[in-house]
C-alpha cells in the first residue's frame, strides 16, 4: 500500500478543491475502497470534537489515514490560514509555537504541534486531505484554560483604624473565577436572608399525624379509642391518656386500659390562638415524646391526640434509624453595612470603619467551574489593624475589653508602665481605655501593650503604632454661594502609600476667634457643602486633609459672604417672569403661524 504525502512546504500550501455534494454525501455515492476494507479515511488523534489544554502546556494532534492513496494532507487554523511551517524548513530558533511536522509516531500523516500554548491559540483547527479521490476533513475545537492564579495578592494586609479599608484579592483564571471571602472561618454573604432556618433533612420513619378532636361533650361519630369522660370543673383537669401504639386489625378486641391522669393532656388557657385541623410533625427522627410536646399548644376546645395509620408498624425509640451524615456547613457572616464588594475591583473586600476587632485570618476563595474544568483555590490573608501617626501629630490608641467585674487597664511600652504627662493622656471608661498621644519623636512609634485585668484573669493586646506620612495641605475654593450655604471644591495630593480619606473644614464669622469656630467633616468625594449659615454674613474658612496618619496643617484662610435674602427672592422673581413671558410668547407664535 502506497501513500502519497505532499512535499514539504510547497504542496502543503497548495489550494484544496471543494468537495462536490456527491462526495460529501457518501451515503449516495460510490463506496470508497477503504470503507470496504474497513480502513479509516482520515483520523485525528487524540479523538474528540474538543481538546482541552491549559495555558503554557504543549501537545500535538496527529492527522493520518490508512487508505492507499492519500494526498494533500494539510492543517488550517481558526482564521482559515494554512499552517505550513515544517520543522527543518526554517531556522530552529524561528520555529513558530504552532507548526506542523511529519508523523512523529511513524504514521502516514502530519502532526499539528503546539508549544507553550497561549489563550490566543483557541479556536477550530481542521485537517483536510484527498483520500482515494475523495476530499475529507476532520476538525476539533481547541479550548485553552488557565489555572487559578492569585498573582501578586499580598498575604499580609493592613486595615486603617476608624476608616474604610480595602483588602485586595487579585485572582486570574480562564474561565473567570467567582470569588468569595471567609473571615475567621465564616463566609461573608452579601445576600439578604429572611426567616433563615436550618433544614431538617431527617423525617420520621413512619407517617405521624396530629389531629384536632372534638370537645369532650360533643358527639363523636366513631371514636378510635375509649370514650372520653365528661370535663372536670378545673380548666386544667387531666384527661385519660391516648395509646401510642398504632391500631392494627385483631381477631379479638382488647379491653381498654385503665384511665390514669397524664400531665401531657392538659387543657389550654381560655383565650388561645386558633389551631388548624391537622398539623404536620417536625421532620426530625427524635423520640416520640418530642412530638407530644405539641399537645401543650393552646386551643379553646379540642385536645390533641397523636396516632399512626393502621398500616404503619409499631414505633419504638430504639428502632429509630441513625440519621445520615451531613457535612458541616460553613457559618454565614451577613455583610450588612460592615462589608461590601470593591467598586473598581469586585473581587476586593471593603471593610467599613475598621477596628482592632477586625484583625484576624481572612481567606479569599476562588471557584472556577465550566464544562471542561473545575478548580477551587484559596489564599489565606493575615489582616492586621494598627494606627499610624507622624511626628508633631496626635493619635489615639483604643483598647476594649468587656468583662465582669470591670477590668482595670494598664498601658505598657518598652516594659515600662505609661503614666499621664504633658504628651500622654489616658481616658478610662467601663470597658474601654483610650491612650491619646502627642507624637514628639520617632521613639514613640512601636509596640504598645494594653493589659486588662480583674480578679478572674488578665488579657493583653499589642497595638502597633507605625510612622505614616503627614498629608499635604489641601487647596480650597468656593464654587457657589447661597443664602444659607457655601459650596466648596477641596483637593489634596495623595501620598502613594497613604491616600487622602477625608477633609475637615473650619468656619467662623469674621472677627471671631478660631477657638469658637465650627467644623464639618467630609469623606473624600462627597459634596463639600457648608449648610445652616446666616444670610448676608461674611465667613472665614480653612480646610485640612486627612489620611490614615492624621490631619494635615490647615490651608490659608479664605473669606466668602453668603447672599442676601432679597437677592435670592429677586432671582426667583426674575425666573418666574421669564417663565410667564415664555407661556405668553409661545401661544402668540402659534397664532401668527396659523394666520400666515
Amino acid at each position: 500500500m502506497s501513500t502519497t504525502r505532499s512535499p514539504r512546504p510547497q504542496t502543503l500550501t497548495s489550494s484544496m478543491s471543494a468537495p462536490t455534494p456527491s462526495q460529501r454525501n457518501r451515503g449516495h455515492a460510490t463506496t470508497p475502497p477503504q470503507a470496504i476494507l474497513g480502513k479509516e479515511s482520515l483520523v485525528i488523534k487524540p479523538q474528540g470534537k474538543v481538546q482541552t489544554v491549559f495555558k503554557g502546556e504543549s501537545f500535538f494532534v496527529s492527522c493520518s489515514s490508512d487508505a492507499d492513496n492519500v494526498q494533500r494532507v494539510m492543517w488550517t487554523g481558526p482564521e482559515g490560514q494554512q499552517i505550513t511551517d515544517y520543522r527543518g524548513s526554517v531556522p530552529y530558533n524561528e520555529i513558530p509555537r504552532v507548526h506542523v511536522e511529519d508523523g512523529r509516531s511513524g504514521h502516514k500523516g502530519v502532526d499539528l504541534i503546539f508549544t507553550n500554548i497561549s489563550r490566543t491559540d483557541r479556536g477550530k483547527y481542521t485537517c483536510s486531505a484527498n483520500v482515494d479521490g475523495v476530499e475529507e476533513e476532520r476538525s476539533f475545537d481547541l479550548v485553552v484554560l488557565k489555572h487559578l492564579d492569585f498573582m501578586d495578592t499580598p498575604v499580609t494586609q493592613f486595615l486603617e483604624e476608624d476608616h474604610d479599608s480595602v483588602l485586595r484579592c487579585d485572582v486570574d483564571g480562564d474561565p473567570a473565577p467567582r470569588v468569595s471571602w471567609n473571615i475567621n472561618n465564616r463566609k461573608v454573604t452579601f445576600e439578604k436572608l429572611f426567616n433563615h432556618q436550618p433544614s431538617l433533612p431527617h423525617p420520621f420513619p413512619t407517617p405521624l399525624s396530629i389531629t384536632a378532636l372534638p370537645p369532650p361533650n360533643a358527639p363523636h361519630p366513631s371514636p378510635p379509642h375509649a370514650p372520653l369522660p365528661p370535663p372536670l370543673s378545673s380548666p386544667y383537669a387531666p384527661l385519660p391518656p391516648t395509646p401510642l401504639t398504632p391500631s392494627r386489625p385483631s381477631p379479638s378486641p382488647r379491653p381498654s386500659p385503665p384511665t390514669r391522669p397524664s400531665p401531657l393532656h392538659a387543657l389550654p388557657p381560655k383565650h388561645p390562638s386558633p389551631l388548624p385541623h391537622a398539623l404536620s410533625p417536625p421532620s426530625r427522627p427524635y423520640a416520640l415524646s418530642h412530638a407530644l410536646l405539641l399537645i401543650l399548644l393552646p386551643h379553646p376546645h379540642p385536645t390533641l391526640s397523636p396516632h399512626f395509620p393502621s398500616h404503619a408498624p409499631p414505633l419504638h425509640p430504639l428502632s429509630l434509624p441513625s440519621p445520615p451524615y451531613t457535612p458541616p456547613r460553613t457559618p454565614l457572616l451577613i455583610a450588612g453595612k460592615k462589608y461590601d464588594k470593591g467598586t473598581e475591583h469586585p473581587n476586593d473586600l471593603i471593610v467599613r470603619n475598621a477596628t482592632l476587632e477586625d484583625a484576624g485570618q481572612y481567606k479569599c476563595v476562588a471557584l472556577q467551574l465550566s464544562n471542561y474544568t473545575s478548580e477551587v483555590k484559596d489564599l489565606v490573608i493575615e489582616v492586621k489593624v494598627h494606627p499610624y501617626g507622624y511626628v508633631t501629630g496626635d493619635v489615639n490608641l483604643t483598647c476594649e475589653a468587656v468583662a465582669e467585674p470591670h477590668a482595670n487597664f494598664t498601658w505598657i511600652k518598652d516594659d515600662q508602665v505609661i503614666e499621664p504627662n504633658e504628651t500622654v493622656q489616658i481616658i478610662n471608661e467601663d470597658h474601654k481605655s483610650v491612650l491619646r498621644l502627642k507624637v514628639t519623636d520617632v521613639d514613640m512609634f512601636g509596640d504598645y501593650v494594653c493589659k486588662a485585668e480583674n480578679k478572674l484573669g488578665t488579657l493583653e493586646r499589642v497595638i502597633i503604632l507605625e510612622e505614616g506620612k503627614k498629608p499635604a495641605v489641601p487647596s480650597a475654593k468656593v464654587t457657589e454661594t447661597e443664602v444659607n450655604a457655601i459650596h466648596l471644591k477641596l483637593d489634596a495630593n495623595n501620598h502613594p502609600d497613604m491616600p487622602i480619606l477625608a477633609f475637615r473644614v473650619q468656619y467662623k464669622t469674621a472677627g471671631d476667634n478660631w477657638i469658637n469656630a465650627q467644623s464639618m467633616e467630609f469623606k473624600k468625594g462627597d459634596p463639600y457643602v457648608i449648610n445652616s449659615l446666616a444670610g448676608d454674613t461674611l465667613y472665614v474658612l480653612r480646610a485640612s486633609a486627612k489620611n490614615a496618619a492624621g490631619y494635615s496643617d490647615f490651608s490659608s484662610d479664605f473669606m466668602e459672604r453668603t447672599k442676601k435674602i432679597h437677592e435670592s427672592q429677586s432671582q426667583i422673581s426674575a425666573a418666574n417672569s421669564l417663565s410667564a413671558t415664555a407661556q405668553v410668547f409661545v401661544p402668540l407664535v402659534v397664532l401668527l403661524a396659523s394666520l400666515l
